[in-house]
C-alpha cells in the first residue's frame, strides 16, 4: 500500500478477519517539509500585567502569524505585535556578536515597571521554543532596576527549527501502550524538500497489529509533544507492509525435527539395502 494523503486521514486496508497478519511496518515514507515553525493553533502566548494599586490583572494574547522565521524577522514581528496590542513598554534586545559572546537567548525589557509586573505565559505550543522558554511555563520579569526597567532572559536557547522529530501515528498498531507507528528526524532537510525514510530492518521497525472489527484505519502526524503537524496542503507518501511474523524458534525446532526424522529414514533405508544385498 502506498497512499498519498495530507497529515491526517482515514483509509480502508484489505485486511480481513481471516487473515493471519500479525505485524505492520512502514517500508518507506516521504513527508514534505512544508510545515511551518509557527503553525496555526500553536502560535499564541499571553503577556500578563499585574497591578498593585489598584489591584488589577490584565491578559494580552499575542498571536504570531503562521510561517517560518529567522531570529531577525521573528524579533521584528514580535515588536510590531507588542505595539499593536498597546504594549509599548516592552522591547527585545538581541545579542551583538561583534562585541559580545552569543548565548542564543533573547532579553526582554519592560519599562515603567514600578507601576506593574510583567509575566509571559506559555502553553503547549512551539512559540515558547522560538522565544527560548519551557512549554507550559510562567515566566516573571525581574525586579525593576534603578531605571525602573524589568528584565526577562530566555531560559533556553531559541529554536527556529521547524519540528526536529516527527511521529507517524495509527490505530493499526499498538506499541508500548501508544499508537506510534514510526518516528523520523526532520532536521537536516531544507524547507520545501522531503523527509525520506527507507526501512533497512523490517523486524526492528515492525509493530503488532491491533485487531479491530473495522479495517478503516486512522493515520496522522505530530511532533514529540503530540501537537499536530500541518503540511499546508502538500501530501505525504507512505508504503506499508502487513505480514504474519514467524516464530523463528518454532521454525528452527520444526526444521530440526524434520532433519532428524529424515536422517532416521535414511538410516533405516541403508540398513534395509544392506540386508537386501546379502
Amino acid at each position: 500500500m502506498a497512499p498519498s494523503f495530507d497529515e491526517n486521514f482515514y483509509i480502508s486496508l484489505p485486511i480481513q478477519p481471516a487473515n493471519k497478519f500479525t505485524h505492520v511496518s512502514v517500508l518507506g515514507v516521504s513527508i514534505p517539509k512544508s510545515f511551518y515553525s509557527v503553525q496555526k493553533g500553536q502560535n499564541t502566548f499571553i503577556v500578563r500585567e499585574i497591578y498593585d494599586n489598584p489591584p488589577l490583572i490584565t491578559n494580552h494574547t499575542i498571536t504570531v502569524p503562521e510561517g517560518n522565521y529567522s531570529i531577525n524577522s521573528f524579533i521584528t514581528t514580535l515588536k510590531a505585535l507588542f505595539l499593536a496590542e498597546g504594549l509599548t513598554e516592552y522591547n527585545i534586545i538581541q545579542e551583538n556578536s561583534k562585541i559580545q559572546g552569543v548565548t542564543g537567548k533573547l532579553t526582554f525589557t519592560h519599562e515603567n515597571a514600578p507601576t506593574h509586573v510583567g509575566v509571559f505565559i506559555f502553553e503547549n505550543s512551539n512559540i515558547s521554543d522560538l522565544m527560548g522558554f519551557d512549554r507550559n511555563s510562567t515566566n516573571s520579569f525581574s525586579a525593576p532596576n534603578i531605571e525602573g526597567i524589568e528584565i526577562l532572559i530566555s531560559t533556553n536557547i531559541v529554536n527556529f527549527q521547524a519540528e526536529s522529530q516527527i511521529y507517524l501515528h495509527s490505530d493499526i498498531c499498538l506499541s508500548h501502550n501508544d499508537d506510534i507507528l514510526l518516528s523520523v528526524f526532520g532536521t537536516g532537510e531544507p524547507y520545501l524538500s522531503n523527509i525520506i525514510f527507507e526501512n533497512q530492518d523490517l523486524e526492528a521497525y515492525s509493530k503488532p497489529i491491533l485487531r479491530r472489527d473495522s479495517n478503516n484505519f486512522h493515520f496522522y502526524i505530530t511532533n514529540e509533544y503530540g501537537n499536530p503537524i500541518l503540511l499546508n496542503g502538500v501530501d505525504m507518501l507512505i508504503t506499508l507492509i502487513v505480514y504474519e511474523k514467524v516464530d523463528m524458534y518454532e521454525l528452527i525446532k520444526t526444521f530440526m525435527q524434520y532433519q532428524m526424522s529424515r536422517n532416521e529414514e535414511q538410516d533405516k533405508k541403508k540398513i534395509e539395502d544392506k540386508k537386501s544385498q546379502k
